[in-house]
């Protein structure tokens, strides 16, 4: 009799997946079919976004071909957008495909922003994601003002990243007039982050210019700029909506285990809670330890990922992912330089831009054939 084939699924073409893919012991486990759900072929790297605004690189070197990964992982592409788990039935139902069962699967789809119900944000704000899109839009956008008035909604460290990567656009091509506004609900840039690193932050942002909005909200946007929820307008002629990360909504109505924002909840092994078979990593899932959703974390929890995958097919314990306790957060400023934070310290130089740098390029580059 032959040997029984298994299915294992990955959702998402995310920093983990590509990981496992990459890693994907095609030798060994002859008796198993990789699948991979993707709404994209090509993957794009999130922190080289503002160093593609600002011209640094090129979009070819933010991506990744996860289609070519998956060939040689010998694995099956399936193109096209997850919309349900039935995680009882072990079923990953797929917009224009039909359904695919499975032995083990993984979630690893990112987030989406938050706010994008808010009145006018589809017809006139620019979300930053999906990411392709986003870049596509904003490129058109650059391209057809001469002006720069921008605004970037959200202030954590993709939003000031994207308001100074704007700064420099604007300062770069000579562009008189422009300004670049920074808003959000909360009282500082980075709240996540030490005050001593918020700080240092606003100095930079003051320096460069940049007009700062804090403690208010935003009631909606329309073709001329921003309304507050205080009933002040903003004019601009560009708005990116960088509002923070939220859950992608088919997680909570596929009856998976949520937290009170529809992440999806995994104990320490990167289980499902509940569904052993099915694992989630990165910004789509509500991690024991209540970690932050940062890019860092999806690559990180990639060799545990994969690792656990092949555990369960084999019939072994998974191991525990043990997150750091701190790690190195760089900032493109968008001057040829970078601040670099880490157990809140800061500094600021054009070193740690090249630091980064060779950081984001080594990483990209290990996918390509």
């Amino acid at each position: 009799m032959g040997q029984t084939v298994r299915r294992v699924v990955l959702v998402g073409g995310g920093h983990a997946h590509v990981q496992v893919l990459e890693r994907w012991p095609t030798a060994s486990l002859r008796d198993v079919e990789l699948i991979v759900v993707s709404d994209r072929a090509r993957a794009v790297y999130s922190g080289m976004v503002p160093g593609l605004v600002t011209g640094q690189y090129q979009r070819s070197e933010l991506e990744i071909d996860v289609e070519a990964l998956a060939r040689r992982a010998g694995a099956r592409m399936v193109l096209g957008a997850a919309r349900r788990i039935d995680a009882e039935a072990r079923r990953v139902e797929i917009e224009g495909h039909e359904a695919i069962d499975y032995d083990i699967a993984s979630l690893n789809v990112g987030s989406t922003v938050r706010g994008l119900t808010t009145p006018g944000v589809a017809e006139h704000a620019l979300p930053t994601r999906p990411i392709g899109e986003f870049i596509d839009a904003l490129r058109r956008e650059l391209a057809d003002n001469k002006e720069i008035q921008a605004i970037v909604v959200g202030a954590g460290a993709g939003g000031v990243e994207l308001a100074l990567a704007l700064d420099a656009v604007a300062s770069a091509d000579g562009r008189g007039g422009s300004t670049v506004t920074l808003v959000d609900s909360s009282v500082r840039a980075l709240a996540g982050y030490p005050a001593a690193v918020s700080r240092r932050i606003h100095e930079i942002l003051h320096r460069r210019g940049i007009l700062l909005q804090f403690g208010v909200g935003v009631a909606g946007v329309g073709s001329e700029g921003i309304h507050l929820e205080d009933g002040r307008t903003i004019h601009s002629n560009l708005t990116v909506w960088a509002a923070g990360a939220a859950a992608h909504a088919f997680l909570a109505s596929s009856g998976l285990p949520v937290d009170v924002d529809g992440f999806v909840q995994v104990d320490g092994t990167l289980q499902v809670r509940g569904f052993p078979e099915l694992l989630a990593a990165g910004d789509c899932a509500s991690h024991a330890n209540a970690l932050p959703k940062a890019g860092v974390y999806a690559v990180r929890q990639a060799s545990t990922l994969a690792n656990n995958i092949v555990a369960l097919l084999k019939g072994r314990a998974p191991r525990e992912y043990v997150p750091q306790g701190d790690f190195l957060t760089l900032l493109n400023l968008g001057d040829g330089t970078a601040m670099g934070t880490k157990w809140g310290a800061s500094a600021q130089g054009r070193s740690l831009r090249w630091v980064k740098d060779r950081i984001d390029q080594r990483f990209v580059r290990r996918f390509h054939a």
